[in-house]
């Protein structure tokens, strides 16, 4: 509607028409969803094998340099299968609320312990990819989660094995600290002053 009024309705719509292709999807996703048995379960375990996949590949990548497709790692940052576009952070946090809502609606056997694996591996992956803005993202999404949790044995699990992680990543790639920390103190020293 907005596009209507716009001064240039055509470089407008060119913009904003894209976006009916999330109308779309939605559509198809609630049809399927209705009509396919498991296919609640067949989502949750796709995302969960491509965060095993972008793991195993990041692990590759950060000892050796190269992915498993040769693609190299980009200014002290992992890409893995995402090569030179530096948007697997994205990607990983972007899934996750969909991988963990999934998991609550078709409540199979062993998802609480699934779930945990998804959040250790997604805590990798966004440590790995060391984007700041996912990773503040991310922390978001697991306060909220951590927030939501009805058992308090399961709350203080989960912060336990995320302290753990982090733990362990912070040990493996110091790298990562720097960049978003320390990188991101000077930053705002050096300028004194933050856009929001």
């Amino acid at each position: 509607i907005n596009s209507f009024f716009s001064y240039s309705p055509f470089v407008s719509f060119s913009t904003s028409l894209p976006y009916i292709r999330m109308l779309l999807f939605s559509i198809f996703v609630a049809y399927y969803l209705s009509k396919t048995i498991n296919l609640t379960k067949i989502i949750f375990f796709s995302f969960l094998f491509s965060y095993l996949l972008l793991f195993i590949d990041s692990i590759i990548q950060l000892k050796t340099g190269v992915n498993i497709l040769g693609y190299p790692i980009i200014q002290g940052r992992i890409s893995s299968f995402f090569g030179r576009k530096l948007i697997m952070g994205s990607y990983v946090y972007r899934t996750l609320p969909i991988l963990i809502a999934i998991s609550y609606l078709d409540n199979f056997k062993q998802a609480s312990l699934l779930r945990v694996i998804a959040i250790c591996l997604a805590a990798s992956l966004v440590f790995f990819s060391a984007e700041r803005v996912s990773l503040f993202y991310f922390i978001m999404t697991i306060i909220l989660y951590l927030i939501l949790l009805p058992n308090k044995k399961q709350f203080f699990f989960n912060i336990g094995v995320l302290a753990v992680s982090f733990s362990l990543l912070i040990f493996f790639k110091p790298s990562t600290v720097d960049r978003v920390y320390k990188h991101t103190l000077f930053q705002l020293n050096e300028k004194k002053r933050i856009f929001i």
